[in-house]
């Protein structure tokens, strides 16, 4: 985190007794009456003016926000979280969920921090008994577990478990989560017992096993039931997606107010975005996932509103703001695709707005975030240094309301994916380094590197940075 600075002001203070009572020596009756109201009248304008003094000069307290970080190893994929010290940038704690007799784990990328909870699911698999989904809650304190629970992970033969779980949402106290076989769970935030578990039985899931003993999984999880990164959730509803299905359900009871189906050829391939009465979705071609369209529908009852008009290439992290849709098209380091790059639509509409393209020796990936503040669109670009065969990274921000460039830094190999925006920093995660950039021009604050927290040898990824700004 930015270190503040904090100026020491000087005290406002008395020069001598005579400045602090002028009148104290003054003599006769009659004079001391008046010069005593001249003083009440003088310490009061006084008053007045040392308190205008003291406001004009209390500084403006710089954040010192706490900043969670996730990190993942690069042999064993365990998941770590990190607290550091939004000031001094120094770490509070570090935890890891505490695992044994494990073959491999899969953590969701994504935390989420609610009140004084931290929550993370992840897929286990165990050396001597079934795999398991499971969904922690870590104390945002000290960073111990506070609960843990456990769902079953179906697998295919041969294969790997079909998906994971989705990132944790938190809310009215209750947390919830959505798994690749079409289920919905709901938790009690305090201590992870469930509270109702919701079945959209989709077709084409489960089949026979073999052995004639129970189901397995028959259907391919990337292709055909991925579930979306997360749920989108309401104050009193809970928005989700499998397969072609889009749906809302009481957060409450977990029942279905309604679900409304793409065609049978589309995939829901991102999280549900909201804006006022309209409910937004990304549905692409189930295969190869590389035609996408945007489809508006009412909120309340699912009904269709529109669709964009022509079909784009794979997209990523829609987000909306001031009426405005923004999408990242996908690019591939390998493919030179026209038309990727970032787009703005009307959210009224669907119309398109602009179209930043991205440049030809550069791509955008799915991996940073799109992040939409102060009128900017920001993005990290991808590139490849063919003489050295490195990558190359690029910082730019956009116009949010034309698309032109405000500002871009010369490509280097100092490689950080945007993941977040707290008090006009860019915060940004590369292996084992934390870096902060200004939101103004792109330029870097600090950085700070993870090899003395980990404890050991492996290599450290960070997929995830939350910021929480100090409570007012």
């Amino acid at each position: 985190m930015k270190k503040a600075t904090l100026s020491r002001l000087p005290m406002i203070s008395w020069k001598d007794d005579s400045e602090r009572h002028p009148f104290a020596n003054t003599r006769g009756t009659v004079r001391l009456i008046t010069l005593i109201s001249l003083l009440l009248l003088s310490f009061s304008l006084l008053l007045s003016a040392c308190a205008q003094t003291t406001q004009a000069l209390t500084p403006h307290q710089s954040s010192n926000p706490d900043i969670y970080i996730l990190t993942v190893s690069g042999l064993t994929r365990e998941p770590g979280i990190t607290k550091l010290d939004g000031q001094t940038r120094k770490p509070l704690w570090h935890t890891q969920p505490a695992l044994s007799d494990v073959a491999f784990l899969i953590a969701n990328e994504h935390l989420v921090v609610t009140g004084d909870h931290i929550y993370l699911s992840l897929f286990a698999s165990f050396k001597t008994k079934p795999s398991k989904h499971v969904v922690y809650a870590f104390s945002t304190r000290e960073g111990k577990e506070l609960w843990h629970t456990d769902f079953e992970a179906y697998e295919r033969p041969n294969a790997a478990a079909l998906g994971w779980l989705t990132t944790p949402m938190a809310d009215n106290g209750s947390v919830y989560v959505a798994s690749s076989v079409g289920k919905v769970y709901a938790l009690n935030a305090s201590n992870g017992s469930l509270r109702w578990t919701y079945d959209s039985k989709m077709e084409g899931i489960f089949c026979p096993a073999k052995d004639g003993k129970g189901q397995q999984i028959c259907a391919s999880w990337y292709n055909d039931y991925s579930a979306i990164g997360q749920l989108t959730l309401t104050h009193t509803i809970i928005y989700g997606g499998i397969k072609n299905r889009f749906y809302a359900l009481d957060a409450a009871k977990g029942t279905l107010l309604w679900s409304r189906d793409l065609p049978a050829d589309q995939i829901i391939d991102q999280p549900i975005a909201l804006d006022g009465k309209l409910a937004y979705v990304v549905a692409c071609t189930s295969v190869a996932r590389d035609v996408c369209s945007i489809n508006a529908s009412t909120a309340d009852t699912g009904s269709p509103i529109w669709r964009t008009a022509e079909p784009y290439y794979r997209l990523e992290q829609l987000t909306i703001q001031n009426s405005t849709i923004y999408a990242v098209s996908e690019s591939n380091i390998n493919t030179s695709i026209s038309g990727t790059g970032v787009y703005a639509w009307n959210s009224t509409d669907g119309k398109q707005r602009w179209h930043y393209e991205t440049p030809k020796d550069m791509i955008m990936g799915s991996s940073s975030p799109l992040l939409v503040a102060d009128n900017r669109v920001y993005l990290g670009l991808l590139g490849v240094d063919d003489q050295k065969q490195r990558f190359m990274y690029k910082r730019l921000a956009l116009d949010a309301a034309t698309g032109t460039i405000r500002w871009q830094i010369p490509k280097s190999y100092e490689i950080g994916d945007l993941r977040t925006i707290d008090e006009h920093i860019i915060y940004a995660g590369s292996e084992d380094t934390l870096f902060a950039y200004k939101t103004t021009d792109g330029s870097k604050l600090w950085q700070y590197t993870f090899a003395s927290i980990s404890g050991n040898n492996q290599t450290l990824s960070i997929t995830d940075i939350v910021v929480i700004p100090p409570s007012s």
